[in-house]
């Protein structure tokens, strides 16, 4: 069979940052830190819907949905859906994107989770910069608008 694979998943602010800051390469890896206050001052949001699929309740490692989540639809059996204005979305199986990128401090490669790091509005530039911050250290999971849930699946 054919098998894929990434090493994390991105959408909005962290996609912005890798890819427009492709402009600006002859930076080195300083472009990031470049790319990330063009976009914290930017501070675009995108409206969408975001799917996930939460680990069985029996599992220990669940984590609550959010507050504001929708029910599932009858055709969804399990899904819990957020509909909100999102700064990022950041999926991932590993702990680390980067030497300096820990993102997922509490990821393992051996449970099967994805931990989903969500970031919506509103947020104001200085909290957006303390989470950009944090992800080199892993201390934006505990910043307050700074979401991680566990899945097994998402859309």
């Amino acid at each position: 069979g054919k098998y894929l694979g990434f090493l994390t998943f991105s959408w909005g602010f962290i996609s912005s940052v890798d890819i427009e800051s492709e402009c600006i390469r002859f930076l080195g890896s300083a472009r990031f830190d470049v790319w990330a206050a063009v976009c914290i001052a930017l501070k675009r949001s995108y409206r969408a819907e975001f799917s996930y699929l939460p680990p069985s309740a029996s599992s220990s490692s669940a984590a609550p949905a959010p507050s504001d989540a929708k029910d599932p639809g009858e055709d969804e059996e399990g899904w819990v859906t957020i509909e909100a204005d999102f700064i990022s979305v950041w999926a991932s199986q590993v702990r680390r994107a980067a030497h300096n990128a820990l993102q997922s401090p509490e990821s393992r490669s051996d449970d099967g989770l994805f931990k989903v790091m969500v970031v919506r509005n509103p947020i104001s530039r200085l909290d957006m910069a303390r989470v950009v911050l944090g992800v080199e250290d892993g201390s934006h999971v505990l910043h307050p608008k700074s979401e991680m849930i566990d899945c097994v699946a998402f859309r």
